[in-house]
Parts: structure tokens; sequence; C-alpha cells
């Protein structure tokens, strides 16, 4: 099954860019990954419109860090989670882009060695 997240909906009134960890933990009990996430061959679509012109790694950490601890490679995470963008501003979607690999980045660093064992 595929969830589909529209982003711009955790937009602050008048806000062009997501940010904060609790604000993407917001996102993601809002959207009950928790549950979502239990069943295997699920994965999340991140629909993103012109109005956002980022989303900063904390929130991309919040929203998913949890969905994605137990992948152990960017191309696992990738088969998971997809960026769609409904705009065609290509600047915004390099922006994003780089955001989300840096996020991808970062989760598979925090990894421990017991992590890296399984």
């Amino acid at each position: 099954m595929i969830k589909k997240i529209d982003l711009e909906k955790f937009l602050t009134p008048g806000g062009d860019y997501l940010s904060g960890r609790p604000e993407g933990e917001g996102a993601r009990k809002n959207e009950n990954l928790d549950e979502f996430d239990l069943k295997e061959d699920n994965s999340i679509e991140l629909l993103i419109s012109d109005k956002i012109i980022g989303v900063n790694i904390s929130f991309f950490l919040g929203l998913l860090s949890i969905s994605l601890k137990p992948f152990q490679t960017r191309e696992e995470i990738l088969k998971k989670v997809k960026l769609v963008f409904t705009g065609s501003d290509l600047e915004i979607r390099e922006l994003v882009n780089e955001d989300f690999e840096y996020m991808i980045k970062k989760i598979l660093d925090k990894r421990d060695i017991n992590d890296i064992l399984k």
C-alpha cells in the first residue's frame, strides 16, 4: 500500500518552509505512520508543491526516522519513501532533493554497531 502525504498541509500559515523535528513528529502522528509502518509492503509518497521552498532535515527526521531506521542502504530507503513533486519549479526540486539526501545520510550514519551487524 502507498500512503500519500501532502506536505503542504503542514506549512504554517503564510509559511513556505518545513522545519523542526517536533513539527515533523507532529506530522508523523497526524498521518498515523507508527501504525502504517507495521505493514512490510507499505511505502510513502511525499507530495511537494511549489508552495514549499524547502524541507529542513529536522522535519524529515521527525517525520521519517522511525520508519527508515530498519533500512541499511540508500536504495532500501528510496524503495520505502519517494518524493513526488506536484509543481514545476526545478530549483525547489533540487533544494528539497538535497535536504532529503542529507536526511538519508544522517539516518544511515546514526546506526550503531548492532544495527550494522543485523
